[in-house]
């Protein structure tokens, strides 16, 4: 294990990476970073003398301050409602946190971090808040059991960055570590991507997919995805495993770090190894990926394939339930005669059972009608009239430039180039009611109706494919 106090001084090193979140409203972008518990000089250095410098007179004995189970927070943003709303969440996010790491809660029984709301940084110098040896930082730090976050525009973020900096200050807690900086911010942002609902018990859910861009302002992970997809600068996900300590101090191995983790998330045969990893949080080394490498080994081609779809279809309100994707470890290729496929229109892509070779032609035939919208009932209680179609889809609603539920099919590569950081475009082909394709390099064949992640719920009916080779 590298030796933290050299570490930190060069802005290096597993703990000391500062991270960037987009802003979607343009207003901010943010920078947070991690210190390692037990060899960081921040950890002892400057902690005795910790509010020592308050006096009667001071600013900072005016100053806010919240008690939790789990947290203390001072602060000098003014007394509201919103201090308790962070200290609640946080409270209520840590048996989340201790179910996520396989842990009882009777390891948390005493932890319980200090927490530093800061609007002007420099005045948390005098009272002893801000040890003098803390990195410089813009948004976030955390060390030990002690938390650093400057206040951010919208309240739901500087709630999210109170609960990024929890999960890496639980990690070092559980574990003296929290792993690699793919796996480290990964993980720390995926616990901490959260719904608040102060009425809800627990009034936080940590581990979701936002549903809403305004419920989550500030955060911008997706957006910055979605651009990255558009300028086909998507990474491979084996280059996101390999993020060095310096990556995170840019916006964008944030998102990937986030969408690694939650690819893994979404399939049971990825979450298990991935959970399995946290307690090797003291291993930074390429072992750490090597594990979780070898154990999915004979999955990986698929795995990556995922990604790659994943990638294509992230956006708010993603289901993992109905966006998994079944892919054949080895497709059979398509000869003798034309093959059906059952589509379920309430669902993501859906593969052939056969894979499709380089260069060859494949005709697509599509039958069956089907439900792609139920607008909700009216003041009386009538359900208006669903909105019915073919597999040429309804004009009266477009979504990625074609119409609602057209039929689409795309072609996702059966090996990737390893040698390029980037993955190759996902050929996207629109069928309709029928069409022809032609493979650009040996591929797995899926369709789906088109339609947003988030408005598949209400779909029903099913589409008869019918596939054959067009050579």
């Amino acid at each position: 294990m590298r030796n933290q106090a050299v570490v930190i001084g060069r802005f290096a090193g597993r703990g000391a990476a500062k991270w960037r979140l987009v802003i979607v409203t343009a207003l901010v972008f943010s920078l947070t970073g991690s210190a390692a518990q037990a060899e960081n000089p921040v950890q002892t250095i400057g902690s005795a003398a910790a509010g020592q410098g308050v006096t009667a007179d001071s600013p900072a004995a005016r100053w806010a301050t919240r008690e939790g189970r789990h947290i203390k927070l001072i602060t000098d943003l003014p007394d509201t409602d919103r201090l308790d709303e962070w200290v609640t969440a946080f409270d209520a996010a840590v048996p989340q946190w201790a179910e996520y790491f396989g842990r009882d809660l009777d390891d948390f029984r005493d932890w319980r971090v200090s927490a530093y709301v800061m609007v002007n940084k420099e005045a948390f110098a005098a009272p002893g808040y801000v040890p003098p040896n803390l990195p410089s930082f813009r948004f976030g730090y955390q060390a030990g059991n002690r938390i650093w976050v400057m206040n951010q525009p919208t309240e739901e973020y500087t709630r999210h960055l109170l609960l990024h900096e929890g999960v890496h200050a639980a990690g070092f807690h559980l574990f003296g570590g929290c792993g690699p900086p793919w796996f480290m911010e990964g993980i720390a942002e995926y616990l901490s991507t959260h719904a608040w609902d102060a009425q809800a018990r627990p009034p936080v859910r940590v581990g979701i997919i936002p549903t809403d861009p305004l419920a989550v302002a500030g955060w911008g992970r997706i957006e910055l995805i979605q651009a990255a997809r558009e300028q086909q600068q998507v990474p491979r996900i084996e280059s996101v495993m390999k993020y060095s300590d310096m990556a995170h101090r840019e916006v964008a191995p944030y998102a990937w770090s986030w969408l690694a983790v939650t690819l893994m998330e979404s399939y049971p045969e990825y979450r298990e190894v991935l959970r399995d990893a946290a307690p090797r949080g003291r291993d930074t080394t390429p072992e750490f990926n090597r594990r979780i490498y070898q154990s999915l080994r004979a999955e990986w081609p698929v795995l990556v394939a995922r990604w790659s779809l994943l990638v294509q279809d992230i956006e708010y309100g993603w289901d993992a339930e109905r966006q998994r994707v079944e892919l054949p470890a080895r497709p059979l290729p398509l000869r003798d005669g034309p093959l059906r496929l059952e589509l379920a229109v309430d669902r993501g892509w859906q593969a052939a059972s056969v894979g499709i070779a380089a260069g060859q032609r494949v005709r697509v035939e599509a039958s069956g009608r089907y439900v792609v919208r139920q607008p909700p009932a009216g003041p009386d209680g009538e359900l208006p009239r669903a909105w019915e179609t073919e597999a040429d889809g309804v004009t009266i609603r477009y979504h990625r430039g074609e119409p609602l539920g057209k039929l689409i099919a795309c072609l996702v590569p059966l090996r990737v180039d390893n040698t390029k950081p980037n993955l190759p475009e996902l050929q996207i082909e629109v069928i309709g009611a029928e069409g022809e394709l032609t493979a650009a390099t040996d591929s797995w064949l899926l369709f789906r109706v088109n339609e947003a992640a988030d408005q598949l719920f209400d779909n029903r009916g099913k589409l008869t494919i019918r596939i054959d080779s067009a050579d």
